[in-house]
């Protein structure tokens, strides 16, 4: 199933299974939102996966 052009909404994405997973989704090439109670962390998280190419 393609993500691409979908948008997602990760929770917990500021370490751990989360960061992976919102990893995973910018690498495939979906829009996503990288919420975390650690607004530090979401926003480390932010800019790593902003910094990434999607797969074409």
């Amino acid at each position: 199933m393609s993500v691409k052009g979908k948008t997602g909404i990760v929770t917990g994405a500021g370490s751990g299974l989360g960061e992976a997973g919102a990893g995973r989704l910018a690498r495939e090439g979906a829009r996503i939102v990288v919420a975390d109670v650690d607004g530090a962390a979401a926003e480390r998280v932010t800019r790593s996966t902003a910094a990434r190419p999607s797969c074409e």
